[in-house]
């Protein structure tokens, strides 16, 4: 009964945040423009051969953003459009909900207090350009990242080898976003917090344990250097 009353609070919890953030943002969806870079960095204008271009010449080797861009503007401009905000829509918001779920395992923080910063976290305009559908590949690498620390999240609570690699993975492939480089710090100390009990007492077994999660940006650096040359 008490896992029952808890899925239905944070069903109730994930409504809330997806309303409040459908009347913050939902109205991007209804504006077919085009903005700003949109005409070189998107299908809207530029042909697959350019934004590969593109994509390289700004530094990444993964053009994943590139291919679902050629999807997305195969169905035609206007519709193009529209898919590409809708796919930043959903990123942001999917985002919100992941990190709800990954900040339940820290005790510390009260439900109403998780449910008041996840809903801040969504609906503040962090990202005011998202209107720009040159940021769809921000929002994706975005998407992915907290997707990572979901499954860094599920890694903490049941040890499970899958959630681990996976973790892993999805981190590796946010990274192609620059700048979260700089925010994974933030499941690092996540990890130490929620195994706070093995740092205190053996802090080099923990290192050791986890040295995977703390090479992964040298690593991805390394292979970015070593095997791409933009």
């Amino acid at each position: 009964m008490q896992n029952i009353s808890k899925n239905r609070i944070w069903t109730a919890n994930w409504f809330i945040i997806c309303c409040f953030y459908s009347v913050a943002y939902g109205l991007m969806l209804l504006n077919p423009s085009v903005f700003w870079d949109d005409y070189a960095t998107t299908g809207f204008y530029a042909n697959f051969t350019s934004l590969l271009n593109i994509s390289t010449a700004l530094g990444t080797f993964l053009n994943w953003g590139v291919y679902l861009n050629k999807l997305l503007f195969s169905f035609g401009n206007s519709i193009g459009v529209f898919l590409a905000r809708l796919v930043t829509f959903v990123a942001y918001l999917l985002s919100a909900l992941l990190l709800e779920a990954a900040l339940r395992k820290i005790k510390e923080i009260k439900p109403i207090e998780r449910f008041f910063i996840v809903l801040f976290f969504a609906i503040l305009p962090v990202n005011a350009a998202r209107m720009s559908l040159c940021t769809m590949g921000y929002a994706l690498g975005y998407l992915v990242f907290f997707c990572g620390f979901r499954l860094t999240a599920a890694f903490c609570n049941t040890g499970a080898l899958l959630a681990r690699l996976g973790a892993l993975a999805l981190f590796f492939i946010s990274f192609t976003t620059n700048s979260l480089l700089v925010f994974y710090l933030v499941p690092i100390l996540y990890l130490a917090r929620v195994k706070w009990e093995i740092v205190k007492s053996r802090p080099y077994t923990m290192v050791l344990k986890h040295a995977d999660f703390l090479l992964l940006p040298v690593v991805f650096w390394l292979i970015k250097g070593n095997f791409y040359t933009a």
